[in-house]
């Protein structure tokens, strides 16, 4: 459980920016171009984990995904939650759900995130309103609800 925390703090402390030159007429799409926290303030839902739709091993074998939500506020804070399950030797040895909170700041076309106790991250939206995560090897990717 500790190594899902902290893999979920790690990871939210790097995203990659998909959306560059697209058109902008709408909202979401304007925020992948042009940040502020008005347009990436909402609420999002992790759907994939490298590419692998949840639930999905972070840890393959030991650590599944199975639902995680990231909640980001205009006022520059943010909160989430992640449910997992490890496993041993194929068997469901623990579950649960943790919560984490944080802040971000907008900077040009950067979003740098503070998650808990972690080192800062950047963070940037695609333009179907997406965010991808990259850290030690996985790809999370949430979806604006």
């Amino acid at each position: 459980m500790r190594t899902l925390k902290r893999l979920l703090i790690s990871s939210v402390a790097l995203m990659v920016l998909v959306g560059c030159g697209a058109d902008t007429s709408s909202p979401i799409t304007a925020c992948s171009v042009s940040p502020t926290p008005e347009c990436f303030a909402g609420s999002y839902v992790l759907v994939s984990v490298n590419g692998q739709a949840l639930p999905a091993f972070t840890i393959p074998g030991q650590e599944q995904w199975t639902a995680s939500t990231l909640n980001v506020k205009a006022n520059g804070t943010m909160s989430g939650t992640i449910t997992w399950k490890e496993y041993k030797n194929g068997s469901v040895v623990d579950s649960g759900m943790d919560s984490f909170s944080g802040t971000y700041s907008v900077s040009g076309l950067s979003i740098r995130i503070q998650v808990e106790d972690d080192p800062p991250g950047t963070a940037t939206v695609s333009s179907d309103g997406s965010v991808t995560l990259i850290n030690d090897g996985l790809a999370l990717k949430y979806q604006r609800k």
